[in-house]
């Protein structure tokens, strides 16, 4: 039941795990040193935002809950569509740090993970989150 409980702690440490991961075996579609283009970046980001709101949904959908046991193979199916989801929108804000050349691609979910957590505390954190996300997209890079 403890998994149950904080499924989205678990999503969010996967989903960083599956980047290291990525990052260090060079595997395709994993590895953030690709640089990505605007166009790119927004037809990703936008796959990825309806990916982790469709995780949202069946989890309140499922109602998924510490109560009834037989909901944790829900649970899981729903850990591993948002951890793949959430992956790859760091990955998605990852690539466009690298063709932007800003500063450190490792930098972005870990700015990302604290506004999470801080918007608990700081109103409106999560509208200025999102245009931080603007700005990546409207920035040109250094290719273009």
């Amino acid at each position: 039941m403890f998994f149950i409980n904080y499924i989205w702690y678990f999503i969010l440490v996967i989903s960083v795990i599956f980047v290291i991961v990525g990052s260090v075996y060079q595997i395709n579609g994993w590895n953030y040193r690709i640089p990505m283009r605007r166009s790119d970046f927004f037809k990703i980001y936008i796959i990825t935002y309806i990916g982790i709101i469709f995780s949202l949904f069946l989890t309140y959908r499922l109602k998924i809950s510490v109560y009834d046991s037989s909901n944790l193979l829900y649970a899981i199916i729903v850990c591993i569509i948002g951890a793949i989801s959430i992956s790859q929108f760091f990955l998605c804000g990852m690539r466009r740090i690298v063709d932007l050349k800003w500063c450190s691609p490792f930098f972005y979910p870990v700015v990302f993970i604290s506004g999470l957590i801080l918007s608990k505390y700081i109103p409106d954190l999560m509208s200025l989150m999102m245009l931080v996300q603007l700005l990546l997209y409207f920035t040109p890079g250094k290719s273009e």
